[in-house]
C-alpha cells in the first residue's frame, strides 16, 4: 500500500493510519469548553436579571405604582424600570384613567423617588364608566 500525498512530502511524519490524537488535545478541548460555559452561565446569571427588569427591588416598584395610582382612578397597565447608571433609574410608564392629565403632572406625582433620573409616561384615556366608590 502507497503512502498518502502527505507524509510523501513530509517523511517526519507518521501515516496517517497510525496518528491518534494526544490526549492533551482533547483535555484541552475540554477545558476550553469548560471555561465557555462557565463564563456563560455566569453572564446570563449577572446581566438576566438587569435585562428583564428584575433588578430593580420591590419597594421602589411599589413606591413608583403608589406615587402614581394613589392619586385619582389611575392605573398601570405597564411599568419598567431600569438603572442607567449606578443609583439612578429610568422608568417607562403606560397608565389607563377616566380622567387623564399631560404625562408632566404624572412625572412629577415622583418627584419623591430622587434616584428617578428619566421618566416616560404614557396616558390611555379608560373608554368605560368610572368606578363608584362607596
Amino acid at each position: 500500500m502507497g503512502q498518502n500525498t502527505l507524509t510523501q512530502n513530509t517523511p517526519w511524519l507518521p501515516p496517517v493510519e497510525q496518528t491518534v490524537e494526544p490526549l492533551g488535545g482533547r483535555t484541552a478541548n475540554l477545558t476550553w469548553y469548560g471555561y465557555i460555559s462557565k463564563w456563560s452561565y455566569d453572564l446570563v446569571q449577572d446581566t438576566g436579571a438587569i435585562l428583564l427588569d428584575g433588578a430593580i427591588d420591590k419597594q421602589t416598584r411599589l413606591d413608583i405604582m403608589t406615587a402614581i395610582e394613589a392619586d385619582a382612578d389611575n392605573r398601570i397597565t405597564d411599568l419598567h424600570i431600569r438603572y442607567v447608571a449606578e443609583n439612578r433609574l429610568a422608568t417607562t410608564i403606560s397608565l389607563v384613567t377616566h380622567f387623564p392629565r399631560s404625562p408632566e403632572d404624572y412625572k412629577s406625582l415622583l418627584n419623591e423617588i430622587s434616584f428617578l433620573t428619566h421618566v416616560l409616561v404614557e396616558v390611555n384615556q379608560c373608554q368605560g364608566e368610572p368606578l363608584k366608590l362607596f
